[in-house]
């Protein structure tokens, strides 16, 4: 059973842009003529839109569309943390990624331009290039959006996000007749070549943030808590507390529904709301941070998702921008 609030289901929402695009065309985007603009990242399965334009990329998507995915050969990935000592349940055939491990494995520059090794990574869990990637964790959605992330940072060309979690999947599952499992599925690993992907949503180096910093242009957005923002406190490994100069703290607890959070975003046209009165424009370059590319990957693919096509992110995060002391922070 669908939820009202939150992210659309994928057929309700292409309806929409359809008459939005036509809307646009008539009323001032060009000649009738004109083809309008062909989707991005739309999933094989039958579309259910929002009000987001047709070249929207669709990044995150509700629990009610994983079914038709998987039907058509979607891959299935449960997200957990050891550290935080986090796991969802599984769907018959889930694989299981670790999202502390995956995070170790990104906390560099270095790292994020290691194609060999996220070639082996990616490849061990069996996932192809063209085939798509349904990721789901416990509800935090951070977890899961690292990772989808990370799966389209290099090279896999659909990558979903299941808003509301497990908690929505599992739901979904029992009115669908999809069986759970009590383990992952063994992975059957595949050649895989990464490549460096960065459309929709480039990754940020930090002197591409120090060169906002310095010059403007680019509104840079710290997602975490007030209190990190403040330099109230520290997680490790940050040793100088505060924020980016010049950055706007919005925390990433704000997009989620408070009906339903942790589990579930806000729905597109009140993400809108909540961006624009942080005094983010549509048109606005903008640069996401949070402590270590977790939340700042999620808020991310909201903006994006409610169409700030100008997002980047700055994976490596606050952990990375303090460890130089030569960059300046801010209380």
């Amino acid at each position: 059973m669908a939820r009202s609030g939150g992210i659309a289901p994928l057929a309700a929402a292409v309806t929409a842009a359809l008459a939005l695009t036509a809307a646009l065309l008539t009323g001032c985007a060009g000649p009738a003529s004109e083809p309008g603009p062909a989707p991005t990242s739309a999933p094989t399965a039958e579309p259910t839109a929002d009000d987001r334009p047709l070249a929207t990329p669709i990044l995150v998507i509700a629990a009610a569309d994983v079914p038709a995915l998987l039907d058509e050969g979607a891959a299935l990935i449960a997200v957990g943390s050891t550290l935080e000592a986090s796991q969802p349940g599984y769907l018959d055939g889930a694989l299981a990624v670790d999202q502390d491990d995956w995070h170790l494995a990104s906390d560099s520059q270095a790292e994020l331009d290691d194609t060999a090794g996220w070639s082996q990574r990616i490849g061990a869990l069996g996932i192809a290039a063209d085939r798509p990637v349904v990721v789901y964790d416990d509800g935090e959605l951070k977890f899961a959006s690292r990772v989808r992330y990370l799966l389209a940072h290099f090279g896999v060309e659909e990558t979903y996000l299941v808003d509301g979690g497990w908690p929505a999947l599992e739901t979904v599952a029992a009115d669908h007749g999809i069986a759970t499992a009590g383990s992952p599925a063994a992975p059957e690993p595949v050649g895989f070549q990464a490549t460096i992907t960065q459309p929709p949503i480039p990754v940020a180096t930090r002197d591409v943030v120090a060169e906002a910093v310095a010059e403007g242009g680019a509104v840079i957005l710290d997602v975490r808590s007030p209190e990190e923002f403040d330099g109230a406190r520290l997680l490790p490994p940050v040793t100088r507390g505060g924020h980016i100069p010049g950055a706007v703290n919005l925390p990433m607890t704000e997009l989620l529904d408070p009906a339903t959070a942790p589990s579930s975003l806000l729905p597109i046209e009140e993400l809108r709301e909540v961006f624009a009165a942080r005094g983010i424009e549509p048109g606005d370059g903008v640069i996401v941070y949070c402590q270590d590319g977790a939340r700042s990957s999620l808020v991310a693919s909201a903006l994006v998702m409610a169409g700030y096509s100008h997002t980047e992110l700055y994976y490596l995060s606050y952990a990375d921008w303090q460890s130089d002391t030569a960059d300046p922070v801010a209380q």
